[in-house]
């Protein structure tokens, strides 16, 4: 068995206010990321690299997408396309958990089309 701590960096550009915590990164290009948005914090508006995939661990927030704005709480999952533009805010804080690969595809998620649900 191996143990890690899992650090934080505060995250400043597109002017963000949040905390990332890089879990694994693959030899695909897949990047597993945990981040902390404390009270008022925020992902800045950009453009994702890479198909993206937010899974809000605790908290609530809003997101933003080509469908505008939602609000996601504990087991929302959001799925971005490579090249949308998006941001993350979260009045009252909220933990996520990213995902983003060029593999991720939202159709292959068939047991979270079920579930998804979009306020």
């Amino acid at each position: 068995m191996q143990i890690f701590n899992i650090s934080k960096r505060q995250m400043n550009v597109f002017d963000s206010d949040f905390q990332l915590s890089h879990i694994c990164q693959t030899s695909t290009a897949t990047n597993i990321s945990l981040m902390t948005l404390e009270e008022n914090g925020v992902i800045g508006n950009h453009q994702t690299v890479t198909n993206q995939l937010l899974i809000v661990l605790n908290g609530t927030g809003n997101v933003v997408g080509k469908e505008g704005e939602k609000t996601v709480g504990l087991g929302d999952v959001v799925f971005w396309d490579k090249g949308e533009w998006h941001e993350t805010t979260s009045e009252y804080g909220m933990q996520v958990m990213v995902i983003e690969s060029d593999e991720l595809r939202a159709s292959d998620m068939l047991s979270l089309k079920m579930d998804f649900k979009m306020k």
